[in-house]
């Protein structure tokens, strides 16, 4: 009986020990590198700014990375450093190639980035890159995130994920709407109602008007209130 209970005890002990020991493995943070919004629904001919972000790492000290885009769909017109290593100290930035001509296509964004001087590497959560494009063409436009090569001050690659991102490129909104009364008189308060303006895919988020008085305002409401002061006709748009 006595031995029972010691192998039982034995068993115990060793279960609590591989638990202890793999429970901080399957609880870890990986280190990702994303498109940062992953999806954007953007009308075309706007133009629309994403960022590379990188999430959970230790001792970044350096990092390379490509972003390939459909050169038929967006127009590459803007990079820029991003914040993360900065705020450790100074950098070196370069970038390597920025075209929209990479082949018939796609595009091509090709930067790198690394602290100079000697010290810790970051941590935690940043922006690497900030990019900025204008759509071209309606459909879904995918930013592939590639060659992705994150650096501790060791000089060893940070084991890490990456994340692609979307653009859904739609038609712009279609502006329509009613005002009452239909006569107003000087100092009379207009009704204008833009409920009836149709998103074509995306999402209305500001309304802006202007009275053709002078007046121009922007709304998150399609229904706003005006009041003309002096007798004339006004083009409102």
């Amino acid at each position: 009986m006595e031995k029972r209970k010691f192998s039982a005890l034995i068993i115990i002990i060793l279960l609590i020990l591989t638990y202890a020991y793999l429970s901080p493995k399957a609880y870890a943070q990986q280190t990702t590198i994303q498109i940062d919004p992953p999806y954007q629904s953007i009308p075309i001919g706007n133009e629309v700014t994403i960022n590379v972000t990188i999430k959970n790492v230790t001792d970044l000290a350096a990092w390379e990375l490509k972003i390939y885009y459909e050169n038929a769909k967006l127009n590459g017109t803007y990079i820029a450093e991003g914040p993360f290593l900065k705020n450790v100290r100074d950098t070196f930035f370069y970038v390597v190639n920025f075209t929209d001509n990479y082949n018939a296509t796609h595009g091509r964004i090709w930067a790198t980035c690394t602290l100079t001087g000697s010290g810790p590497g970051a941590n935690g959560t940043g922006t690497l890159l900030t990019v900025k494009f204008k759509t071209k063409q309606i459909g879904t436009a995918t930013l592939h995130l590639t060659d992705t090569d994150p650096i501790n001050t060791a000089a060893e690659t940070i084991p890490h994920i990456t994340s692609d991102g979307t653009i859904s490129i739609v038609k712009p909104p279609t502006a329509s709407f009613t005002y009452s009364p239909t006569n107003p008189r000087v100092n009379q308060t207009v009704t204008f109602d833009a409920s009836t303006s149709t998103p074509n895919g995306g999402t209305i988020t500001t309304y802006t008007w202007n009275f053709g008085d002078g007046n121009t305002t922007s709304t998150s409401n399609p229904i706003i209130k005006h009041v003309y002061t002096s007798i004339g006709t006004y083009n409102v748009t």
